[in-house]
């Protein structure tokens, strides 16, 4: 089934597949796969995180062997997530050059290899803008020069900190984790009435 490929990575996720496909889980989020800038990166356990053309290829294989089970795969966290302390305020200050050739890059891989069904942006900001808020990232680098076509959720409660208006109008189609009255469509509704 792999022959010539990343055996590993793809088989390991097909054990996480199985187990959630029997547990009734039809969604996992993951592979996380951000290049750390500081080593004590409190999701450095988590994160393939090696290199760009090594994290990409390994969270590529483990998502298209997760995804053969028919249990959704979630690359993450859409990019830069460098810090677990303060991550809804932490920003990442980057080069255009650094994003594609190193921060990116590894997406890029891994969707050379598999393309999931959703990705996660992430909490921080990139250069001055959260990444859910960022259309260049989502509908540029994402969508139009990575051909990507699945939905782009928001990492959990990011509302907290970025508006749910600009993360709309930037290309995510699922603000998680949403809530049980309509705060926060409201004003996505609002916005739209107001053109």
């Amino acid at each position: 089934m792999y022959a010539g490929e990343n055996v590993r990575e793809a088989q390991v996720g097909e054990v996480i597949g199985e187990e959630a496909k029997e547990l009734g889980i039809s969604l996992i989020l993951a592979p996380a796969l951000n290049i750390h800038r500081n080593p004590l990166n409190g999701r450095h356990p988590e994160y393939f995180s090696e290199d760009p053309y090594l994290a990409g290829q390994m969270a590529g294989y483990y998502c298209r062997g997760l995804e053969g089970t028919r249990t959704g795969g979630c690359y993450k966290h859409l990019i830069a997530n460098n810090a677990e302390t303060s991550r809804k305020r932490n920003q990442s200050v980057i080069t255009e050059r650094a994003i594609r050739e190193i921060y990116f890059r590894a997406f890029e891989y891994a969707l050379q290899v598999h393309q999931p069904v959703s990705v996660m942006t992430a909490y921080n900001a990139v250069n001055g803008i959260f990444t859910s808020e960022d259309s260049d990232l989502i509908q540029g680098l994402l969508r139009e020069e990575c051909g990507w076509q699945g939905f782009v959720m928001t990492d959990w409660d990011s509302y907290s900190t970025a508006d749910v208006v600009k993360m709309q109008k930037a290309g995510n189609t699922w603000i998680t984790p949403g809530s049980m009255d309509d705060t926060y469509n409201r004003r996505i509704v609002e916005a739209v009435k107001k053109g």
